[in-house]
């Protein structure tokens, strides 16, 4: 994933529990059907992106972009070795399995205490009363903050986004609006490619090429936010600098 504006943050990361139903792993040879955990850990990267806004005096989410699952690992628990009566014993087992997936040590405490309280919940269910199967379902996130404050004033300077030359007549249109340049090459290079590993809400299809959004396609988003496929976007800023929905306006070149 690229990251061409900013600069990044150290790593925080964050999990989720979740508790399929049994259904939803394929039982395996170790433990099942006997008492024990059946977890499936996977992680993901994702940076989130921030700017100064100075007239606030605050910092303003922008965006953020997510990898996919780079890393999916299972792990065939018995019951006790997660929540026996030894608290530090089970402390290091899941440490060990949080080491596997890569979370370093540092930021390991507050996840082990939020995961073997989930576990107990887990365990203690009625319906889980040994000998059980507990299928859990740990989604660890990897997040960075990223400062493109430079970028965003980049896009603000009068300068940069808005010149048209003052005698310029050839970069006027009709009614004196400002028409549709090439987008600075500088700009187009920068932008950053991302691969969909989910259609968001309200964006459904690229209106350049008029073609749905699948998971697996490569699309960029504009600063105005909105997306498109990667290569027809491209093809567009070739020609104009407007953002082929909302007329959002991107550098030219001098």
């Amino acid at each position: 994933m690229a990251h061409p504006f900013g600069r990044l943050s150290d790593k925080v990361f964050r999990v989720k529990i979740k508790t399929p139903s049994p259904n939803f792993i394929p039982p395996t040879t170790n433990i099942f059907p006997h008492d024990g955990f059946f977890i499936m850990c996977t992680v993901e990267d994702q940076i989130d992106s921030y700017f100064y806004d100075a007239e606030f005096n605050e910092w303003t989410f922008f965006d953020n972009t997510t990898t996919g699952v780079h890393t999916s690992l299972i792990f065939e628990v018995p019951r006790d070795e997660f929540i026996g009566q030894d608290m530090t014993a089970n402390c290091y087992s899941i440490s060990d399995m949080l080491d596997q997936v890569g979370v370093p040590l540092c930021s390991q405490s507050v996840m082990i205490a939020k995961i073997m309280d989930a576990l107990y919940y887990i365990a203690n269910d009625p319906r889980n009363e040994a000998p059980a199967f507990m299928p859990v379902l740990l989604e660890i996130t990897a997040s960075q903050s990223e400062d493109i404050t430079d970028f965003i004033q980049l896009l603000a300077n009068e300068e940069s986004v808005l010149w048209f030359g003052d005698d310029d007549e050839t970069a006027v249109g009709e009614n004196n609006e400002p028409r549709a340049m090439p987008t600075a090459t500088f700009f187009v290079e920068s932008l950053a490619r991302v691969k969909l590993d989910h259609v968001p809400d309200g964006q459904s299809g690229c209106s350049i090429c008029l073609e749905d959004f699948v998971v697996g396609d490569e699309v960029i988003h504009l600063p105005c936010m909105h997306m498109f496929h990667g290569d027809c976007v491209i093809k567009w800023l070739q020609n104009s600098n407007f953002c082929p929905l909302c007329r959002f306006q991107m550098p030219i070149d001098d």
